[in-house]
């Protein structure tokens, strides 16, 4: 069986979103240091805030109930950390940024977008990805 049929992607803490993390709470904090709102509201915006950014690098991840996306034959299967796997027919990379990944999985009147950071693939299974999105695209293109 080729490798390409076989993608397995596991869905772990991700480096990259942390930093993308800090550097929007560090914006948010500097623009609420230098609001002219009173103090108080001052103090309680930063609470709220470290409160806010400690749960996110607590997750590491987006999506904490997603644990792995693997495919297997011509389905895609996302499984859950209760080892629950959804089954979809279809992976559409929606867009392919620096940092990121917006994918979208559809299958039988179900729907996902995910969002996959470039440091939880390797550069096989980014290459993987894009091929497999371009026959499944042309494929779909054919039927219609």
């Amino acid at each position: 069986m080729l490798p390409l049929l076989k993608t397995t992607i596991n869905l772990e803490k991700s480096a990259d979103y942390q930093r993308i993390l800090v550097c929007l709470y560090v914006s948010f904090f500097a623009v609420l240091v230098q609001s002219a709102l009173p103090l108080f509201f001052i103090g309680i915006g930063c609470v709220g805030l470290i409160v806010h950014c400690a749960q996110f690098f607590y997750l590491g991840y987006p999506d904490k109930k997603s644990q792995k996306l693997y495919r297997q034959g011509s389905y895609w299967y996302l499984q859950s950390k209760n080892k629950r796997s959804v089954r979809y027919e279809q992976l559409q990379l929606q867009f392919d940024g620096a940092f990121f990944l917006i994918m979208r999985l559809s299958g039988l009147g179900a729907s996902k977008r995910l969002i996959i950071f470039c440091d939880q693939l390797t550069v096989e299974q980014q290459h993987a990805l894009r091929l497999i999105n371009k026959i499944e695209k042309k494929e779909h293109r054919d039927v219609f």
